[in-house]
């Protein structure tokens, strides 16, 4: 079961650094938060995938996180922006 767990935490985790490293905009407006979001997702998702030997450290609740993540990523194109609360300017 744990080889399972660790191969849908994996695949997720990869699914979601691949969509966000080739997300192009295609729009001239930018949203820093959102940049800072997608870069520290990718570099949790790499150290998840760095230290995959580790025992415990995919559970079956972040594979599930990562899971659902990784199916919005691609039924978004690989924008970050609307996964995201959209905070409006007084």
């Amino acid at each position: 079961m744990t080889g399972l767990l660790h191969s849908v935490g994996d695949v997720a985790a990869f699914i979601v650094i691949a969509r966000l490293q080739t997300f192009r905009r295609t729009y001239h407006y930018y949203r820093r938060g959102v940049s800072i979001i997608a870069w520290l997702l990718v570099a949790l998702c790499t150290g998840t995938l760095a230290y995959r030997g580790t025992p415990c450290l995919i559970s079956w609740p972040i594979a599930g996180l990562l899971t659902a993540l990784a199916i919005a990523l691609l039924r978004t194109g690989g924008n970050l922006a609307p996964l995201l609360p959209h905070r409006r300017h007084s």
